[in-house]
C-alpha cells in the first residue's frame, strides 16, 4: 500500500546470499512485458479503486496484509517460529499491522514495534486496535526504536524474520527520527543474518527511481502489492530490494493497465517467480 500522505503536500537469509538480480513475480508480466507504476499512478490507483469499483482501502490493505503474511509464512520454521512486525504511522504500517494479526493467528510469535504510539492512517488505527484487542505484544519505539526492537527479540527469545512495514510508495524526503532508527537497527540485524521481509517497498527507498533516500531497509524479499514500482528497475535499487514477489491484491485488471507503463523485461530481470508461495498446509492465515 501506498504511504498516502495526509494531505496533498524466495529467500532465507543464511540459505545463500540474495540474488542482487532480483526476482519479478508472474503475475506483473504480460506477453514477456511488464506492468510498472510510477508513485502518481499509484495514488491514483488508490483513489480510482474507491471512486471507480467502490472498492475501499481498508479491503486492499486487507489483501495486502494476506499476501504479506504467507510471504512471511513461507520463510518462517514449521514450529515455534517468531517474528517482528515494524510499523509506521501510515497505510504501509496498516499492513504490517493487519498482516501481524495473520502471523499470530497461524501460530507465530509476534511483536509489534511501532514507530509512533497512533498512526495516522485511519485505516492504520484500526488495524492497531484489533491487535490490541487480541492482546498481541506491540512496543513503542517512538523514543527509543532500536532499544525497543532488541528488546522484542529478546523477549521472544530471539526472532526469526523481521517485517518492514515502515514507509510504503509515497515517501518524498529521508526517513526521520524513530524511523530512520529503526532502518539502521533492521540493516543490522540483516546484517548478523536475520531476514527481512518488506512490504510493498523496502523502508526509505525512492519508488520512481530506486535510490535510498540517506538510508533504506536492505531487504531480504520485497513483497510488493500490485505491480513493479518504476525505481525497482534501476541499478540503485537491485542490493535494496533482495527477492521480489508480486501480490494480487484486487485491483481490477483493466485499472492496472490503465495506469502502468508497459516495457520490455530490462535483462538484469531475467529471473522471475511466482505470486509468495503458499504457506505450509496448516500454517496459511485464516479468514477472521
Amino acid at each position: 500500500m501506498s504511504d498516502r500522505p495526509p494531505d496533498p503536500a524466495a529467500h532465507h537469509a543464511g540459505d545463500h546470499e540474495p540474488d542482487p538480480r532480483g526476482h519479478l513475480g508472474a503475475a506483473a508480466l504480460d506477453a514477456q512485458r511488464l506492468l510498472v507504476f510510477s508513485a502518481d499512478a499509484l495514488r491514483r490507483m488508490d483513489q480510482l479503486a474507491l471512486e471507480r469499483y467502490g472498492i475501499p482501502s481498508l479491503l486492499l490493505m486487507e489483501n495486502a496484509a494476506r499476501a504479506l503474511a504467507d510471504a512471511a509464512l513461507a520463510r518462517l520454521p514449521e514450529q515455534n517460529a517468531s517474528a517482528i512486525v515494524l510499523c509506521g504511522p501510515g497505510n504501509n504500517g496498516g499492513d504490517g499491522l493487519a498482516a501481524a494479526r495473520h502471523l499470530s493467528n497461524a501460530g507465530v510469535a509476534v511483536t509489534i514495534v511501532v514507530s509512533q504510539a497512533e498512526p495516522r492512517s485511519q485505516e492504520a488505527r484500526l488495524h492497531l486496535d484489533v491487535a490490541r484487542r487480541m492482546g498481541l505484544a506491540i512496543c513503542d519505539g517512538s523514543q527509543n526504536g532500536p532499544k525497543c526492537a532488541t528488546d522484542a527479540v529478546d523477549s521472544l527469545g530471539g526472532a526469526d524474520l523481521i517485517v518492514d512495514a515502515l514507509l510504503g510508495t509515497g515517501l518524498t524526503r529521508a526517513p526521520e527520527g524513530a524511523i530512520r532508527d529503526l532502518i539502521h537497527w533492521t540493516n543490522s540485524a540483516s546484517e548478523a543474518g536475520m531476514p527481512v521481509i518488506a512490504a510493498d517497498i523496502p523502508s526509505g527507498m525512492a519508488a520512481d527511481t530506486g535510490e535510498a533516500l540517506q538510508c533504506a531497509v536492505r531487504a531480504s524479499t520485497t513483497v510488493t502489492f500490485a505491480g513493479i514500482k518504476l525505481g525497482f528497475l534501476s541499478l540503485a535499487a537491485q542490493p535494496i530490494l533482495g527477492d521480489v514477489v508480486v501480490a494480487d491484491i484486487g485491483i481490477p485488471r483493466e485499472l492496472l493497465v490503465s495506469l502502468g507503463q508497459r516495457l520490455d523485461r530490462p535483462a538484469h530481470f531475467d529471473c522471475f517467480q511466482a505470486d509468495p508461495a503458499p504457506a505450509a498446509q496448516g500454517r496459511r492465515p485464516g479468514r477472521n
